[in-house]
Order: structure tokens, then C-alpha cells, then sequence
């Protein structure tokens, strides 16, 4: 079995456009979650300990009840050029 490199690109099946990688299984990404109770509502959290901040939507805010302790304009950008604010 051959481990893919880093930037290789992956070879397609015969008669079909999905990739085929010799190990699927390095390719799954598992996210540090924890259920938690706030304000009586059950939610998951995702753990992130590389992160200088913590972001929440504000219509999770709304529903959660929670008060604003900090609240900062913040521009985010993706891979795609687009931005949000």
C-alpha cells in the first residue's frame, strides 16, 4: 500500500469522475467535540486549542440566551476569494 504525498492528485476510477486513494482511511478529519448544557439546551461544541478566538453565530447566541461579554466585526475569507463579514 502506498500512502498518497502531499499535493499528488488522485486518480479516478474507470468510468467514473470520484477519486481513488489507496489508503480512504488517512483521509477522514475528526474534530474534537464535546455535548455540553447551556442554559438548559443541549449543544455540541467543537474544540479548537490552536485558536486565539472563539466564534459563535449570533443566531446561536440568540437561541442560546447568552449575553455578549466581547463583540468584535470580524472579515473572514475562504479558499474561494470570497469574504464574509
Amino acid at each position: 500500500m502506498s500512502i498518497p504525498k502531499a499535493g499528488a492528485k488522485p486518480s479516478s476510477t474507470s468510468g467514473s469522475s470520484h477519486p481513488k486513494y489507496s489508503r480512504p482511511d488517512l483521509l477522514t478529519t475528526y474534530y474534537e467535540t464535546v455535548v455540553v448544557k447551556i442554559n438548559n439546551k443541549m449543544v455540541r461544541v467543537q474544540l479548537n486549542s490552536g485558536t486565539g478566538r472563539t466564534l459563535i453565530l449570533q443566531e446561536l447566541a440568540d437561541r442560546l440566551k447568552l449575553r455578549h461579554y466581547s463583540k468584535h466585526n470580524l472579515n473572514l475569507g475562504g479558499f474561494d476569494g470570497l469574504s464574509s463579514q
